[in-house]
């Protein structure tokens, strides 16, 4: 996922299911670096950090998918 198309696909994702409000931000730390990441390099700004909207976005996708395969194995 540090491809900029595999980049695009994580956030976009992430980004869609927190429009449906099916997410929602327990972290504020989590949160600040979310809101951070710059559109055009998907990246945190320069010297700051982004690991923690990474990981949200690699736990969001995760569950995405086990849903996905749940629904298709029911």
């Amino acid at each position: 996922m540090s491809s900029p198309l595999g980049k695009t696909l994580l956030y976009d994702g992430t980004a869609e299911q927190f429009k449906n409000g099916e997410l929602l931000f327990h972290s504020f730390a989590t949160f600040v670096q979310f809101s951070s990441i710059e559109g055009n390099t998907l990246r945190a700004p320069e010297g700051q950090h982004d690991d923690k909207a990474t990981g949200f976005a690699l736990a969001v996708a995760g569950r995405a998918e086990a849903l996905r395969a749940a629904r298709g194995s029911g």
